[in-house]
């Protein structure tokens, strides 16, 4: 993958990171999660640390990544600096710097964070007996994607490009569709169309026909996609690390049911993006969606959440859930997509790439290419 593209000028996550720490009870942070590194550098090598102190913050990694690390603090909008360990588990890089750094600096003896959600128990007793033992380590939970969930010019643009590829194997495995292709082979063209894209797959594929469209998270078979049956296609491309993901549906004959529930699907969007604005709480997307589904008599048939955020990764916060406590925010990216599902029968599910924008919201793109 290619790095973070470049952030506007002047545009430095890493101190805006720091400009927080104090309301999370702690004077420097230690990231160790993978796709925050990135989200903040721009670099995505692996066995890295990425150590953010008061004055200063250090990319800490191995030689593997040395030459790849200096190119990425030379490109990048925010200002760090490398540390090269001898190997993997050399904690004196780290432990030198939170003990010159912090625990000389700060009374009393600097509180240093951790991704709670990503450092297991192992690491943190190893952190607090052999690693830093003159700090107090504090527990912080979703810092740094507090930051990744409001985009920039540059992270809407690559999403929109992801979409555009997303939609594009969309057409393709549509298509497809009406000779009566196996699931195996949809998704076959799927992966093809994204290589030649030059994106990834964030996630395999879903391609469902007939009854195995009442399954959201289908895994393709060698079942053929037969003519009239109800099928669920979902593609989710990665551009330069960014992710959309969209869904497509057919529908089917067969009972009134099952021929129902497109129509009341696409309402059921409509009326959840029709939610979406600065300052609402995520649970009404939810329910503006939930709601419409519940009044038409499919409410069980609905069993997953609304929607969630995306971005680096596939499924950010804040989600479109019911018992979601989060307020959305202007710049922020939605993928929504509430669905019905018969099992047995078949189901249907449409998805919308929604922009929270400063007075509303804007929808970028929808599964049906509208």
């Amino acid at each position: 993958m290619a790095a973070r593209q470049q952030a506007p000028e002047g545009h430095d996550p890493i101190a805006a990171l720091r400009s927080g720490l104090d309301a999370h009870g702690a004077d420097g942070l230690l990231i160790t999660n993978p796709v925050n590194i990135r989200y903040l550098t721009g670099f995505n090598g692996h066995t890295s640390a990425l150590l953010v102190l008061p004055d200063h913050a250090y990319l800490v990694t191995d030689g593997i990544n040395e030459e790849q690390a200096h190119e990425r603090k030379r490109s990048s909008s925010s200002r760090f600096e490398v540390r090269i360990a001898e190997r993997p588990s050399d904690p004196e890089p780290l432990a030198s710097l939170v003990r010159e750094r912090l625990t000389r600096t700060q009374q009393p003896g600097g509180r240093l964070g951790l991704e709670a959600d990503h450092v297991t128990w192992a690491h943190q007793q190893r952190f607090a007996t052999s690693w830093f033992p003159g700090a107090a380590l504090v527990p912080t939970v979703g810092v740094v994607e507090r930051l990744r969930s409001v985009k920039d010019e540059s992270e809407l643009a690559t999403i929109l490009r992801a979409a555009e590829v997303s939609l594009a194997a969309l057409d393709e495995a549509y298509a497809l569709l009406a000779d009566e292709p196996t699931e195996l082979e949809v998704a076959q063209r799927i992966v093809t169309v994204l290589r030649d894209c030059g994106a990834e797959q964030a996630s395999p594929p879903i391609v469902a026909g007939g009854p195995n469209s009442s399954r959201p998270h289908h895994w393709p078979t060698g079942r053929r996609v037969a003519a009239g049956e109800p099928a669920v296609l979902d593609v989710a491309a990665t551009v330069d690390g960014y992710c959309c993901e969209l869904s497509r549906s057919r529908g089917g004959k067969g009972s009134q049911r099952l021929r129902e529930i497109p129509g009341i699907v696409e309402a059921a969007l409509q009326a959840g993006v029709a939610r979406i604005k600065p300052g609402a709480p995520a649970n009404e997307v939810d329910d503006g969606c939930r709601g419409l589904i519940e009044a038409r008599g499919y409410g069980p048939q609905f069993i997953h959440a609304a929607g969630r955020s995306i971005g680096l990764h596939l499924v950010e916060e804040p989600k479109l859930t019911a018992d979601s406590e989060a307020i959305l925010e202007a710049r922020q990216v939605f993928v929504v997509e509430p669905g019905i599902y018969l099992p047995g029968e078949g189901g249907s599910r449409h998805s919308a790439l929604v922009l929270v924008t400063e007075d509303g919201h804007r929808v970028l793109a929808t599964g049906e290419r509208r």
